[in-house]
């Protein structure tokens, strides 16, 4: 009965975590922004972000310590502040801790915007900013989470720091070579399909017997695909 009322609780939780980024990300959509501006202000909370937070680069949350979980429960109870520090426990999308850490971002960037004041002349607003920020936070905890210690079956206990970030760079490095893989399969694939093209092409103008050869290695190419051609 407990263990259905905590699994009740916890769908409970994801639903509002999920509903409530849903809707920032929504906010964001209302406010079309041109490519370079939108590009701007990106470039802007990230500076930002990374001065504050002392990192040079996405991969530096590889080896974030997040804040203090009692901190962050008092923090819920209005009870203070946040330092700077992101919240990345579960839940994370909904904390009051990270709702005020986002919006000190976002005041920060709009100071270091100064004079220039292109983000207020892009006609955006606080909740737009906000959206962005979520965003971002969101994938700051997708990378510190992905180099957590997990339970390893083959093991037969919990990995080690080490062992987590071990296992992540080696699936890192094999979705690296396998979307090299993938490139260079469809560059193969296109190169061939144009050498057919044209050839067929070259041959139509010149009255080339074999062209109806050319047109059905064509035909079988389209049906083989980007995999039938390895």
């Amino acid at each position: 009965m407990i263990d259905k009322l905590e699994r009740l609780l916890i769908s409970e939780d994801v639903t509002v975590n999920v509903k409530k980024t849903t809707q920032k990300k929504q906010k964001r959509s209302q406010r079309p922004v041109n490519k370079e501006t939108l590009n701007y202000i990106n470039c802007m909370l990230r500076r930002v972000t990374y001065e504050k937070f002392d990192v040079e680069q996405v991969s530096g949350f590889v080896i974030y310590n997040p804040s203090d979980k009692a901190k962050v429960a008092a923090c819920e109870e209005g009870l203070g502040d946040p330092v700077d520090e992101w919240d990345l426990s579960p839940g994370y999308t909904s904390s009051r801790w990270n709702d005020i850490m986002i919006r000190k971002v976002v005041d920060a960037a709009l100071e270091a915007d100064g004079e220039d004041e292109e983000i207020a002349n892009a006609g955006v607003d606080g909740d737009f900013l906000e959206a962005l920020m979520t965003e971002k936070v969101e994938r700051y905890c997708g990378v510190w989470q992905g180099f957590q210690p997990r339970f390893d079956e083959r093991l037969g206990r919990v990995e080690t720091l080490q062992e987590a970030r071990t296992r992540r760079a080696w699936n890192s490095e094999k979705h690296l070579l396998a979307s090299r893989s993938a490139s260079a399969k469809h560059h193969k694939y296109e190169n061939r399909v144009q050498t057919i093209t044209a050839t067929i092409e070259i041959k139509t103008h010149e009255g080339g017997v074999d062209i109806n050869t050319w047109k059905r290695l064509e035909e079988m190419v389209a049906c083989l695909g980007e995999q039938g051609m390895c």
